[in-house]
């Protein structure tokens, strides 16, 4: 497969794993009224958590075309941990444009949430490229 139509499908699938990331966050943002970075911070966790998972086995299976469709403890077990510091590094960013981001949008919370979201992967994004393909998914 071309190094484009790989980077265009991790793309596709990291769009589609933001879309569940965003929806989980902002399900329980609902159900749950936030008022605190602390509530965000742990709704946050748990819907990037989630998306993970999902991200694991469509970069699996339809990105990097993994043949051995059986379970691979080693490879699951290097992508948690990569997919660790990612989360550390996505949930740093996200909660610090939380806060910084405040002000502005004192009368749309829910907006609010999902665009500090957006900070950390964005970021991350690139560096997990590299690393899944040439580390986790080789």
């Amino acid at each position: 497969m071309n190094k484009y139509s790989r980077f265009s499908k991790f793309i596709v699938i990291g769009v589609v794993n933001t879309i569940v990331d965003l929806s989980i966050l902002n399900f329980i943002l609902l159900i749950i009224p936030f008022k605190t970075a602390y509530i965000f911070f742990v709704a946050r966790s748990f819907s990037f958590i989630v998306a993970t998972l999902g991200s694991y086995l469509l970069n699996k299976h339809i990105v990097f075309s993994d043949r051995n469709r059986e379970y691979n403890k080693k490879q699951f077990l290097s992508f948690v941990s990569l997919n660790s510091v990612s989360f550390i590094i996505n949930i740093i960013l996200s909660t610090y444009a939380f806060v910084l981001l405040a002000p502005l949008f004192i009368t749309y919370p829910h907006l609010h949430s999902t665009v500090s979201s957006l900070f950390g992967p964005v970021i991350v994004s690139l560096l997990n490229y590299f690393l899944y393909h040439k580390v986790i998914f080789k």
